[in-house]
């Protein structure tokens, strides 16, 4: 799988192992965008699309779940394919063909844009009149007298202000991240069929070359026993720990 190219994206890494299969992330050479795919097997139902959707939601630590669809490899395998970027070719976003304005004639135009000025006149003048009518009348309001005490200077009591207080800031609470669960990585038949087919495609890149098989084969050979030999979760994750240098070196992140 690695290294295969469906549509427009190379696939680049693995990301983790599904229940039905393994989950491989590939790149849009042009635009950078990002899809997650899966070969497709015979025991896959509808429901499949859905199990996938979630399990590449949750290995890539998304917002939403991504639309699933099925492709096809060049080399002939059909595969589910789940494009994970907002708005990256292959994602269901679409573009509206713009429509084609009508042009009016030439006398019509001249009789509506008059009328249309009048309207807007009569309009303007009759809000003015309404505002207008709307507005509060002043009302004159008689202050009395103060009295006799006041002018000779005897003290008047002035009862205090009450005194408001500033409200205080806010207490800022620091809520941790939510905790993502990790991908499981189970040792099953399609599983080390994977495991053993992407290793056969490494094996054809690093043939090519004196050095890099010079560097690589003795690592390759023992991935092949560990491939063979793994029982448990720790063994799975011990491969493709071991697989992903590999495959940075040799297909690039």
């Amino acid at each position: 799988m690695l290294g295969r190219r469906v549509g427009g994206y190379e696939v680049k890494s693995i990301v983790g192992g599904g229940r039905s299969g393994t989950i491989y992330l590939a790149v849009n050479a042009d635009t950078g965008h990002r899809a997650a795919v899966r070969v497709l097997i015979a025991a896959d139902t509808g429901g499949a699309f859905t199990e996938f959707a979630r399990e590449v939601a949750v290995a890539l630590q998304l917002a939403r779940v991504p639309e699933v669809s099925s492709r096809t490899l060049d080399d002939g395998r059909e595969v589910l394919f789940a494009a994970v970027d907002a708005g990256a070719p292959g994602s269901g976003v679409t573009r509206f063909p713009q429509t084609t304005r009508l042009e009016r004639p030439v006398r019509r135009r001249r009789l509506v844009l008059p009328i249309s000025a009048l309207f807007l006149s009569l309009l303007l003048i009759g809000l003015g009149w309404w505002r207008r009518q709307a507005e509060p009348q002043p009302v004159v309001v008689s202050v009395p007298a103060l009295p006799a005490a006041v002018a000779v200077g005897v003290p008047v009591v002035v009862e205090p202000e009450p005194v408001v207080e500033a409200p205080r800031p806010p207490v800022l609470v620091k809520r941790e991240p939510p905790s993502v669960p990790r991908m499981p990585c189970e040792v099953t038949a399609s599983w080390r069929t994977d495991r053993l087919a992407d290793l056969a495609e490494l094996q054809e890149r690093v043939v090519g070359s004196e050095s890099l098989s010079a560097q690589l084969q003795p690592a390759l050979d023992q991935l092949s026993v560990q491939i063979r030999q793994a029982r448990d979760e720790g063994d799975c994750r011990k491969v493709e720990a071991a697989l992903r240098p590999i495959v940075t070196r040799l297909v690039g992140h």
